[in-house]
């Protein structure tokens, strides 16, 4: 993805999902975006609109993603997020992110 903006979704703006199988999505680059707004759903309620945020990356199925040079800004939650399975498997993603 390149210099794309993203506002205003009800959910994520960017979303990694796990439909039917799961996948691989490997060597993927986003960067240069303005990810804006993003996860209140039908208003400004507390209650989350299921996945919310910025990026949230929910499938745990993914390889050598890079995130860089992105403006957030007043995402839900969080600009960028992860699913709790990855916290089974933390030390991969760790070291996955350090390899680099």
């Amino acid at each position: 993805m390149g210099e794309y903006v993203n506002t205003d979704n009800l959910g994520s703006g960017i979303l990694f999902g796990r439909w039917h199988d799961d996948n691989l999505r490997k060597d993927i680059l986003i960067e240069h975006n303005t990810i804006h707004h993003n996860g209140y759903g039908q208003g400004e309620s507390e209650s989350p609109y299921w996945v919310t945020g910025g990026i949230y990356f929910y499938s745990t199925n993914i390889q050598n993603v890079t995130v860089r040079n992105n403006i957030f800004s007043v995402n839900k939650y969080c600009d960028i997020g992860h699913s709790d399975d990855y916290l089974s498997g933390w030390r991969n993603v760790a070291r996955n992110h350090h390899s680099k």
